[in-house]
């Protein structure tokens, strides 16, 4: 069982490896693609290191050097300066609004510049935002006219697709460990009264919104009562001893 519990927690850590790598490659694009991201959604640190390498690779590509596919490097530097800028300037915007006192959560996703679509928030960035993308890369890829930029714009696409699609999961998981906490409460607050009435019979899962109570009824039942302070067999409480003062002041 041990076991099993490591390797899970294994899983789930490679699970959030790929997430953040995900997230690494479509930042620049959702940098561009949202407004109203948070302050320390936009990491500047982040932002220097993609526009580095965007850099290099707009050099390198227009040189002919390495692996990377000759072709004119403007719109790769022009793509670059584009989400550096916007991203500096979306900061500097959070930072002045949380100096005006205007809330905003500083790790949020922003708001789609695609928002105006008949479409719930999700569905616009899990959906429209990575087509958006992928059709742009796609154009560019097959045109030639920057086929490097192309490229990372479809690998972009996917990687923002597997991003949200993460981070929804994530978002539903928390708000069913709430809705599971607070029927949990409930049903044990139904139990109390249950079996104090009715004794030892068992309840069905309908009753107990699909949490198993019928494992053991008896030891259910004697579980409850002793929850409600009436212990089938409740053991009398020694007399009190007559306490008194230590020296120091310290009370027995």
């Amino acid at each position: 069982m041990q076991q099993q519990q490591q390797q899970g927690t294994t899983i789930a850590q490679k699970i959030e490896i790929g997430a953040n790598i995900a997230y690494t490659v479509a930042f620049p694009v959702m940098v561009l693609l949202r407004h109203k991201l948070g302050y320390r959604f936009i990491s500047q640190p982040r932002l220097v290191m993609a526009a580095l390498v965007f850099w290099v690779a707009a050099v390198l590509s227009a040189a002919s050097i390495g692996p990377l596919p000759s072709s004119n490097g403007f719109l790769m530097i022009l793509f670059t300066l584009a989400f550096l800028i916007v991203g500096f300037v979306q900061r500097s915007l959070r930072w002045r609004d949380m100096k005006r006192g205007i809330p905003w959560h500083s790790r949020s996703r922003g708001i789609s510049w695609f928002a105006f679509l008949p479409l719930n928030d999700s569905h616009v960035k899990r959906f429209v935002d990575p087509a958006v993308v992928f059709i742009v890369g796609l154009v560019l890829t097959l045109t030639g006219l920057q086929r490097l930029l192309g490229i990372y714009l479809i690998l972009a696409a996917l990687c923002l697709f597997a991003w949200e699609s993460f981070d929804y999961e994530r978002s539903i998981n928390m708000m069913l460990d709430q809705l599971d906490s607070l029927v949990d409460s409930e049903v044990m607050s139904e139990n109390v009264e249950y079996y104090q009435e009715t004794g030892v019979k068992q309840r069905s899962l309908e009753e107990t919104a699909g949490i198993p109570t019928g494992v053991a009824p008896d030891l259910q039942a004697a579980i409850e009562r002793r929850r409600a302070g009436k212990a089938l067999s409740p053991n009398k409480r020694p007399a009190a001893t007559p306490t008194g003062n230590l020296p120091g002041g310290v009370v027995m």
